[in-house]
């Protein structure tokens, strides 16, 4: 399980086509950031949408994306976020986003774990 210290920081979520959060898997900013039923593309800074767009559509050819850097305005400040996206079977994506790129692993191995977790179940 990741702990969830100040430096490295991120969350994961189940976006669909139009970016709405359908599950938010993880969230190590749960306490300053609630992601449940919001429109994702709300939270990416104005200057990189367009990036975050093409990243989207670029996920849907390759099924998976990764380390692609796209800032955030999470709070009162942009912040630059690595993200790795997923295609999903149903039409829907899983999002990881972590501010720090050692902590993108830990959010992809957190996913794997979610994952294994719900095939044992």
């Amino acid at each position: 399980m990741i702990g969830t210290n100040q430096q490295n920081l991120g969350f994961i979520i189940k976006i669909d086509q139009d970016s709405q959060v359908q599950e938010v898997l993880f969230n190590s900013l749960n306490n300053s950031l609630n992601l449940e039923k919001e429109n994702f593309s709300r939270y990416v800074d104005q200057g990189s949408l367009k990036k975050y767009f093409s990243l989207l559509k670029e996920v849907k050819k390759k099924e998976v994306v990764f380390g692609r850097e796209i800032n955030l305005k999470l709070g009162e400040k942009s912040e630059s976020y690595i993200l790795i996206v997923l295609d999903n079977l149903d039409s829907s994506s899983i999002l990881i986003a972590a501010n720090q790129s050692e902590g993108i692993i830990k959010y992809y191995e957190e996913l794997m774990r979610i994952n294994n977790n719900c095939l044992l179940y």
